[in-house]
């Protein structure tokens, strides 16, 4: 990816992480608001998981990578992989895994990290994204519970690297940007 980077899509021809596609209809992104009572209401805190969160989308199809598209997450066998996934079918923006890579986000976009999981099982590999709200701090939602602003080690997070995700290793930094992000499954 190369910062001002012209990319041409379903959703029209876009300078990368600097400006939405010109077919956008929607308001300018950035980074979305602390408001977790949003996503704690039941019937959409168990429809809506991490990536819906962190993507702050809500769909109520408990959104997975690459929706209805092989190969599915427990088939990525590597960081290359799972970023041609969410870049080709889900419209993120991947932007590096350097500890401060997150910045490059335009301010229409919001920074997401991604954590995967993996294992002797396929069938409990898992993946885990965490997003910077407007307040500086980042936020994520595990699977069916609520969102929470604490790392593993109880403490709120500051960058993603720091949190004590356990037994997941990091695959980097993608920008959101909402006028692009697609997390509905193909029909």
């Amino acid at each position: 990816m190369n910062l001002g980077e012209v990319r041409t899509g379903e959703r029209g021809s876009y300078n990368v992480l600097t400006e939405l596609p010109r077919n956008c209809k929607e308001l300018p992104g950035g980074p979305p608001d602390w408001e977790p009572e949003h996503w704690a209401v039941l019937e959409v805190l168990i429809k809506n998981n991490g990536y819906n969160y962190a993507c702050n989308i809500r769909t109520d199809t408990f959104a997975q990578p690459r929706d209805g598209m092989p190969p599915p997450i427990r088939e990525t066998n590597s960081c290359d992989e799972m970023r041609d996934n969410l870049e080709g079918k889900d419209g993120l923006t991947y932007i590096g895994k350097n500890r401060d890579d997150w910045r490059q986000c335009g301010p229409e976009c919001h920074p997401v990290a991604l954590f995967v999981k993996r294992g002797p099982d396929p069938d409990l590999w898992d993946f885990h994204f965490f997003r910077l709200d407007s307040d500086g701090t980042w936020s994520h939602k595990p699977g069916y519970t609520f969102p929470t602003k604490l790392g593993e080690d109880g403490r709120i997070i500051h960058n993603p690297i720091d949190s004590g995700w356990l037994g997941y290793e990091f695959y980097g930094y993608y920008c959101v940007c909402k006028c692009r992000v697609h997390l509905e499954p193909d029909k």
